[in-house]
């Protein structure tokens, strides 16, 4: 199983609330690795051997010994944060799934890892709902709570909304509860006016989730650079956008087919949501992801700046 989305969705998070959920289940134990300091492709099988407690066998490579302590065990896997050596992952999965019938795997990733019988979760943005239970709202009291800032519960509304402005995203709203003590509920609305220098401060050992910013200029880094050009030029739209729409602000209106495959490799990184219906297929990126991408606009060389804003998208 893999959990994908965008970076700060709460991947991580789900998959060690998972974890500890069914832990009772495997009789071997759960292992949990993060892969984050792992920058050579060909290390997985070492992290995971790291994880476990155990080296290189005489006589085997890495993974081969990785195989053979995990062969008869009922255990899960739990491999964090593999898109940046996505093919190093591949290759291991492919040998230790083959070999060990009794282990499974939860990964995280910003997208699909495409092994055999693999299974993607998307891994949604939290709830909003302000009627009944928002799981949004829940973090954002619990970690003001957690920073001497608690909160009654008629004050629900107010953070309910400040949630809506951060899409449900985790990180986001971890980020802006931390600031709450010293902003306030209407310093915080204020602030989210420019929420990428207010979004910032995580006590995440990596640095890539102290700021909303960090995780999402991790995501870009791994993009193809034309794909990279390509989000940038749709971060002009607020509203749900079209291939030919797309197409229209990149100046070449007759390349809509390339520009509709280079949406769907965004969609398939979690940068770019997608919407079906009668009218067709539509694309949308979080605003945090927009707001993000849009004050990388200036950085583009002329070559790669956006052209004039269509006055109305279809």
């Amino acid at each position: 199983m893999t959990a994908v989305g965008p970076g700060g969705v709460g991947k991580t998070r789900l998959a060690s609330a998972v974890a500890a959920e069914v832990a009772g289940e495997y009789a071997d134990g759960v292992w949990f690795v993060d892969l984050v300091p792992v920058t050579d492709p060909g290390l997985i099988a070492a992290a995971v051997a790291g994880a476990l407690g155990f080296g290189e066998q005489p006589g085997r490579d890495m993974t081969e010994s990785v195989v053979a302590a995990l062969a008869d065990r009922h255990a899960l896997l739990v491999l964090d944060n593999c898109e940046h050596v996505v093919d190093g992952v591949t290759l291991f999965l492919e040998r230790l799934l083959a070999a060990c019938p009794r282990v499974t795997v939860l990964a995280t990733s910003r997208a699909r890892l495409m092994v055999p019988f693999e299974r993607v979760y998307p891994v949604p943005p939290l709830s909003l709902a302000v009627d009944g239970e928002s799981d949004a709202v829940a973090l954002f009291m619990e970690r003001a709570a957690a920073v001497g800032w608690p909160l009654d519960p008629p004050l629900r509304d107010q953070v309910a909304a400040i949630c809506e402005r951060l899409d449900g995203m985790a990180l986001a709203i971890e980020l802006a509860a931390a600031r709450s003590p010293m902003l306030g509920f209407d310093g915080i609305t204020t602030a989210l006016s420019h929420p990428l220098r207010m979004l910032t401060g995580g006590s995440r050992a990596d640095d890539r989730h102290r700021s909303v910013r960090a995780a999402l200029d991790w995501s870009h880094a791994l993009l193809e650079p034309a794909d990279r050009v390509l989000l940038r030029r749709v971060s002009v739209f607020v509203a749900p956008f079209t291939a030919a729409a797309a197409a229209e602000v990149t100046g070449d209106e007759d390349a809509e087919g390339m520009v509709a495959d280079g949406l769907a490799r965004l969609a398939e990184q979690s940068l770019l949501t997608v919407t079906t219906s009668l009218g067709g297929t539509g694309y949308r990126a979080l605003e945090t992801i927009r707001t993000t991408t849009s004050s990388s606009l200036d950085q583009l060389g002329p070559s790669e700046g956006a052209a004039p804003i269509p006055e109305a998208v279809p």
